[in-house]
Order: C-alpha cells, then structure tokens, then sequence
C-alpha cells in the first residue's frame, strides 16, 4: 500500500528539493530556481510563509515553497510619468534586493503591453514570463479573476 503524506519541509530536505528542481528545469526546459527556504537559524526566511514536501512511501517525490514576491503596480500611468519615474526604479530594485527579496513581479493590463514592452524589457531587464510559464492568481476574498 502506498503511505503519502504532505509534512513541512526540513532544512534536511533542501539539498533533495535542489534535485527535484534540476530534474524538472531539464525536462520542462524551464530555469526555475529554489529560493532560500531558511535562514541562518533555521527558521523559514520571512518571504517564505509555507514549505511543504510530499512523501511517498517515505520518500521526497514534490516540495511546495510559498514565496512571498514583492508587486510593482503603478498607478498614474501616463507615459511622461512612467518615462520619470522608472528612471528611478534600479533604485528601488537595488532595496528590495538588500531587503532578502530574490525579485518582484509586475502585472500590466493586455491593453497596456505595447506601450509598456520597452520599458519592461529594455531599461528594466525583466523577463516576461507568459512565454514560458502560465500565471495562474487565487483571491482569496473569493473573485475570481
């Protein structure tokens, strides 16, 4: 019979969710990276709310890391605004960074993509993601979206 089971995630188990995310990047042809589950007294990183493993038959099949990732979102956005005020956002970026965050996710409206492409892209370097990856989004506030 097969025993399986969701338990918190352990520091021992970092180096097995490492694997588990190689084998995966391989597969898929993804570069997902593991965030730091832990700090330095072991204790879950403060944007890591949840880390859950699966076991089956007492081994490590699935692990399910909870991040918590900062949101851009921009209100105002007319286009000299955005001009001056994403000069700036290196800035911004650069504290986040210090503050332990790995990077932030930024939402633009469908409507919006064409003027906003450069900006993402080009002076900011971001990456966009519907590419490779689906966004999916839960409110918890029960709409859904």
């Amino acid at each position: 019979m097969t025993e399986a089971t969701l338990r918190n995630v352990t520091p021992a188990d970092v180096p097995a969710i490492w694997r588990l995310a190689a084998e995966q990047n391989e597969r898929d042809g993804t570069d997902l990276v593991v965030p730091r589950i832990f700090d330095d007294g072991d204790r879950l990183r403060p944007n890591i709310p949840l880390a859950l493993k699966m076991v089956v038959d007492g081994k490590l099949v699935q692990a399910h890391i909870f991040e918590c990732v900062p949101e851009l979102m921009t209100f105002g956005a007319g286009r000299r605004a955005t001009a001056l005020s994403f000069r700036h956002l290196p800035a911004a970026m650069w504290q986040l960074e210090t503050m332990g965050y790995a990077g932030f996710t930024a939402l633009v409206p469908v409507s919006r993509i064409e003027a906003w492409e450069p900006i993402w892209k080009e002076r900011l370097k971001m990456l966009r993601g519907d590419a490779r990856v689906a966004h999916y989004y839960r409110d918890f506030r029960g709409e859904q979206r």
